[in-house]
């Protein structure tokens, strides 16, 4: 071990930084120059996969066997490169790494099954916070991730992001199927996360029931940020998940995004109507629900639960509505000190 190594280097972040630079930097990682680094932050370059496959190949060797976060974001890396750092990955040299950042990368539904089967032998056990936004791996891909979530490969998981994933009513399915194994015990193999973000996808309906009804059945209960914007979710989807609701299902939900989808006043009426349930959503404090086509009818729903029970939404501060003039909502939300925007 070089005694005289860093734990942290400055930020290489948008220093236009291509694959002849990356290759030198983990030539000199190869050899031992950065062995107690723990962190390493390469987002916004241009090294592409050719630069890729070499920083994996020296962290392969165990170069950096501190390191606990890693950010490869928006560099192009794109299938050749994430299936180079599947190999480093499963060949357990970054078993510490709790931070991964891969967002913006063209990794398709090749890359993740190859990232996805370095994964499912518990190579990334200590891993908290998976970022994978910005990817097209459509359904293969996420079903290939999916199937390793199932496993309990990353039980520690606090926060995974998928947003704009091109993951449609398979992919969706396949990730609530993997939410309720029981490879990781009560709560199912994700137990311990806290935000998910999925929006801008596809899951459409059939995703959003299959999601709902994995939620009911008591996965993810440590929810705190749940993200289903842009998702074309209507009123049965929502109504699904109104059940899951009512039954207390979510009780640690703090942010909720349903902007975007095509949710209208029958679903509106029932996800308000499940808020009344006793302990639905006690911690609930923003949520996002404009842009959508929830009239009059689905906003008086809500207002009129807000104002005939107080135990619903008692944590409720931050309402975002496309109608913010709506008079009774109005009305609701001065009695009960929320911010109507």
């Amino acid at each position: 071990m070089n005694a005289s190594a860093p734990e942290e280097l400055p930020s290489f972040n948008g220093k236009e930084i291509n694959k002849d630079d990356i290759t030198a930097f983990s030539r000199a990682v190869a050899n031992g120059a950065l062995s107690q680094l723990t962190r390493l932050k390469l987002e916004n370059n241009i090294f592409g996969h050719v630069g890729m496959t070499s920083l994996a190949d020296a962290l392969g060797k165990g170069a950096l066997a501190s390191l606990n976060g890693l950010s490869v974001r928006t560099n192009q890396i794109r299938d050749a490169g994430i299936t180079a750092l599947a190999t480093a990955v499963g060949s357990g040299a970054l078993a510490k790494l709790s931070k991964l950042f891969l967002e913006q990368n063209e990794i398709g539904e090749v890359g993740m099954a190859a990232f996805a089967e370095a994964v499912s032998n518990g190579a990334l056990a200590s891993l908290k916070t998976l970022q994978l936004s910005y990817n097209p791996i459509g359904d293969g891909g996420m079903k290939a991730l999916a199937s390793a979530l199932s496993s309990g490969a990353l039980a520690q998981a606090r926060s995974i992001s998928l947003i704009d994933n091109s993951i449609g009513e398979e992919g969706m399915s396949a990730l609530a199927s993997a939410c309720t194994s029981g490879a990781s015990g009560a709560g199912g193999a994700l137990a311990s996360l806290e935000t998910l973000r999925l929006g801008y996808n596809a899951i459409g309906d059939a995703g959003m029931t299959a999601f709902a009804n994995a939620v009911g059945k008591g996965a993810l209960p440590a929810l705190q940020t749940l993200m289903l914007n842009n998702n074309g979710i209507g009123d049965p989807g929502i109504a699904s998940f109104a059940d899951a609701v009512s039954r207390g299902a979510l009780s640690q939900l703090y942010r909720l995004a349903l902007k975007a989808n095509v949710i209208g006043d029958v679903g509106m009426t029932a996800f308000a109507l499940a808020t009344s349930a006793p302990g639905s959503v006690p911690a609930l404090n923003n949520l996002y629900i404009f842009d959508n086509e929830i009239g009059d009818t689905g906003m008086t729903a809500l207002a009129s639960v807000l104002v005939d029970n107080a135990a619903s939404l008692p944590s409720l501060k931050d309402l975002v509505v496309d109608d913010e003039q709506h008079p009774r909502l109005m009305v609701a939300c001065k009695a009960r000190d929320i911010i109507l925007r």
